[in-house]
């Protein structure tokens, strides 16, 4: 139990920015195919489902890839607060 949370905490140390820093970058992707969409260039049909397609993918990508450890920090938290009840001889 203890080692799952030390595993948690320091990856939590080496890697925070560079996933803060890797999921904005994906927000800001999101962002620039959504005002793609709003202006559109070439109004087809063909465009627009493309757009709309990959912005789909990369709010997938932002959500689904790092659901594994919003689950394993909430997981561990609720370990952590648990308390094991002391046995008396």
């Amino acid at each position: 139990i203890f080692a799952v949370q030390n595993c948690c905490d320091e990856s939590n140390t080496v890697y925070s920015y560079i996933l803060f820093t890797l999921y904005g970058l994906d927000f800001l992707t999101v962002l620039g195919f959504g005002a793609n969409i709003i202006q559109n260039m070439t109004p087809t049909l063909l465009s627009y489902a493309f757009y709309v397609t990959v912005t789909l993918i990369y709010c997938l990508n932002i959500t689904l890839v790092l659901w594994p450890l919003v689950t394993c920090h909430e997981e561990v938290g609720q370990i952590t607060n648990y308390r094991l009840p002391i046995l008396s001889p």
